[in-house]
């Protein structure tokens, strides 16, 4: 069992939405145990032909969850419900 819920998000240097998805990102890390991991999809042709001009584009468990805008409560609830499922604890601060 994983102690942590994975959440990848491909975003793009230039996106106008990157900033808010983030913070909403950030908020969840600090409530719940997820290793975050961000992908410039300008770095990658196959991703940047994927996901294009939709991000940040968020994957929970290598699923796709939101594309171009994150919605605060939906992600808490998502990330609540497999919390619950793996019986995990919220991490603590990082040091």
């Amino acid at each position: 069992m994983a102690d942590t819920i994975d959440v990848t998000v491909f975003t793009r240097s230039t996106c106008p939405r990157t900033d808010a998805a983030r913070a909403v990102l950030d908020k969840a890390h600090g409530r719940f145990p997820i290793a975050l991991t961000e992908v410039d999809v300008t770095f990658d042709a196959a991703l940047e032909i994927a996901y294009g001009n939709d991000t940040p584009v968020v994957l929970i468990e290598g699923t796709e969850r939101f594309r171009r805008e994150v919605d605060e409560h939906e992600l808490n609830i998502i990330l609540q419900t497999l919390q619950m499922k793996r019986g995990l604890r919220r991490e603590g601060p990082k040091a």
